[in-house]
């Protein structure tokens, strides 16, 4: 993928700014490991160099100069695109300047802190937690390693049991729910008790788990709480989804790390109407969550 970084996202990346570290370390993972082709425009680079030398001094602004030329490709600056960037008729105009840019160079995207200045662009704006997200997202899946470690369970492990797709919770905290999940509103329709007072923190998933002949359907019941310093706070549940019915015995929901070791169990009794388990964790953090009974199972895969 070819990308345009906006100038003042690489700014903030060599100021260290402790909101956006996370973000901008990740970035430069994704570029050193040639996930991404990173570009920057000649002007953005001249007005970065000359912020670094006001705030440390030149010999900083020379050697920072150096270090961006080596990672990045430096994008000209003909004169015909300082006129294309004002018909663009932005606010902002050095956004204007690097949508031009980005377009005349056949880029992909640009990315950047705030995607509001480049409103109503011709290319694809990303901002620099979308990235880090979809990025995050893709890379996620099961080596094969993981797999055997799985193996040594003595479950019939299938693709259906085991999906690769992930759930971004910090997402939520933007109102961005996959399709699965559901308001639990809408699951929990006639058992007010278990509706919640701010619902875009809450969502619940129905799970199927195919006992001999039977089916047994559970709601897991996931919510989040964002926390200090970063952190999201989770409580996941397991709920049946008619209040005059239990759980079977003998359920198990364990919580695995991103390495698939077993961190968190917890075993149903007879006439439990819920098991339940609450931790935090920081972004980045990975996650799964695996329900069994008999000989069936259900896996889901978090990142938070």
């Amino acid at each position: 993928m070819k990308v345009l970084i906006d100038a003042d996202l690489v700014l903030v990346g060599y100021l260290n700014r402790g909101d956006w570290e996370k973000y901008v370390e990740l970035l430069w993972d994704m570029i050193e490991s040639g996930h991404i082709k990173a570009h920057i425009t000649e002007f953005g680079l001249e007005q970065l160099i000359c912020i670094v030398s006001k705030i440390a001094n030149t010999e900083t602004a020379e050697e920072v100069s150096i270090d961006i030329q080596d990672i990045f490709q430096i994008l000209p600056i003909e004169n015909i695109l300082y006129q294309q960037a004002r018909e663009l008729n932005l606010l902002n105009y050095h956004s204007a300047l690097e949508i031009a840019t980005a377009i005349t160079n056949n880029l992909d995207a640009v990315v950047t802190l705030n995607p509001a200045n480049f409103t109503n662009s011709d290319i694809k704006v990303l901002s620099i937690m979308d990235l880090c997200r979809n990025h995050l997202e893709s890379s996620f899946c099961v080596s094969e390693s993981d797999l055997k470690i799985r193996d040594n369970r003595d479950f019939n492990n299938s693709d259906d049991s085991f999906p690769r797709q992930i759930t971004c919770l910090s997402q939520w905290l933007e109102n961005i729910f996959d399709s699965t999940w559901q308001s639990t509103d809408k699951v929990f329709v006639n058992i007010p008790a278990y509706r919640y007072h701010d619902p875009s923190l809450k969502r619940c998933k129905l799970i199927d788990l195919q006992i001999e002949i039977e089916k047994i359907t559970v709601a897991l019941v996931i919510t989040i709480k964002p926390e200090n310093d970063h952190k999201i706070g989770v409580l996941i549940q397991i709920r049946p989804i008619d209040s005059s019915k239990y759980l079977p015995s003998n359920m198990k929901m364990i919580i695995l790390d991103d390495e698939f070791n077993n961190i968190m169990e917890i075993i149903s009794r007879e006439k439990d109407d819920c098991i339940q388990c609450k931790f935090t964790g920081e972004y980045e953090d990975k996650f799964s969550i695996e329900i069994l009974l008999k000989n069936s199972k259900f896996i889901e895969n978090f990142i938070f």
